[in-house]
């Protein structure tokens, strides 16, 4: 299966698996959105992606703030007219321990973009709950999933 044109949105791509990620994704021709709190990384993730036969389009951004992501999210699917998966991988961690349904409810709508099929490949969650939440997330839309 090709990947080539497809739109990815991937979180934490400055570093660690968001960049491996990232890259692997751009390498195989793929339309990648990607988004960290880290301006110096992004720019050399970019660089590192010029030549390559995919896109790289970047976006400083706090995956802590839910208003931020939501609207990140629909601007990748509004400028592309499509979202083909999305990788949640940036590495932050939690204040206090929150409940699956706290993250469910606060982030549904971030994942409610119009997709059909949606990769959910998700970084630490508070008490190990990745698949947890993938399944609360993606199953009620028929989202395929990767855990």
């Amino acid at each position: 299966m090709s990947i080539a044109g497809r739109v990815y949105t991937v979180t934490g791509s400055s570093s660690g698996i968001g960049h491996a990620l990232t890259l692997l994704l751009v390498e195989n021709g793929a339309i990648v959105y990607g988004s960290d709190v880290n301006q110096k990384g992004l720019d050399a993730t970019k660089d590192e992606c010029k030549g390559l036969p995919g896109r790289l389009e970047t976006t400083v951004l706090d995956v802590r703030k839910d208003e931020a992501v939501k609207g990140w999210v629909k601007s990748c699917v509004e400028k592309e007219g499509k979202l083909d998966g999305s990788a949640n991988v940036a590495g932050v961690s939690a204040d206090k321990p929150a409940s699956v349904g706290e993250i469910v409810s606060s982030q549904i709508s971030e994942l409610n973009v119009g997709t059909k099929r949606l990769g959910v490949c998700f970084g630490h969650q508070p008490h190990g709950s990745d698949a947890m939440y993938a399944r609360a997330v993606a199953l009620p839309y028929g989202w395929r999933i990767n855990c």
